[in-house]
């Protein structure tokens, strides 16, 4: 079964950014960032409250730094996925000049699942495929070699016949069972 679709440069980032969701090195550097900002938060607020206000006792310190650090996790938070889309769309860039549109093929056979866009061709067995998930506006297949992810844009199916017989199909070839999300996708979980 194959389907064909055209991407832009923002599916291949949330695409990018699903795939970081899951890998357990990105949610990691995703709690660091949380964990340094608000350390320097909390150390910029100790500095500036040590030298602006001298006389303040120990606890209001102590409570205005740890405001301050919860500021900086909010604000890492509030910046984190926009700085991620910036930072993909520039490294994506050079695909999509102009505006230009590249076509994504995936197919699943009996042996896995095969993709091809922008020139390569990428194949996984079934036993590789460690998770499948059904959210609103697409079928994500996770693998288990290097947080890879195939991103099949709902939009590539011209019925729900038709997507409904490729989502058969994963789930008759595939270990992996199909968990069906309406939660947003794309920002790494803490979990």
């Amino acid at each position: 079964m194959r389907v064909r679709f055209e991407i832009g440069l923002g599916d291949v980032v949330d695409a990018h950014l699903r795939c970081m969701a899951r890998h357990k090195a990105a949610r990691a550097a995703y709690l660091k960032g949380y964990a340094r900002s608000a350390g320097w938060g909390a150390v910029f607020a100790l500095a500036f409250i040590a030298i602006a206000f001298p006389e303040w006792p120990l606890p209001g310190k102590l409570l205005f730094a740890l405001g301050a650090a919860v500021l900086g996790a909010v604000l890492y938070w509030a910046v984190y996925e926009d700085e991620a889309k910036k930072a993909l769309a520039k490294h994506f860039g050079e695909y999509f000049a102009g505006g230009e549109r590249q076509v994504c093929e995936v197919e699943l056979t009996e042996e896995g699942v095969r993709t091809r866009q922008f020139n390569s061709e990428t194949a996984h067995d079934w036993q590789e495929v460690v998770e499948i998930r059904e959210t609103p506006d697409s079928i994500d297949i996770f693998m288990r070699r290097c947080g890879f992810g195939v991103v099949v844009r709902k939009r590539a199916f011209s019925t729900r016949v038709e997507r409904d017989e490729f989502v058969r199909f994963l789930e008759r070839n595939s270990p992996a069972g199909i968990v069906r999300d309406t939660a947003k996708v794309g920002v790494p979980a803490a979990n």
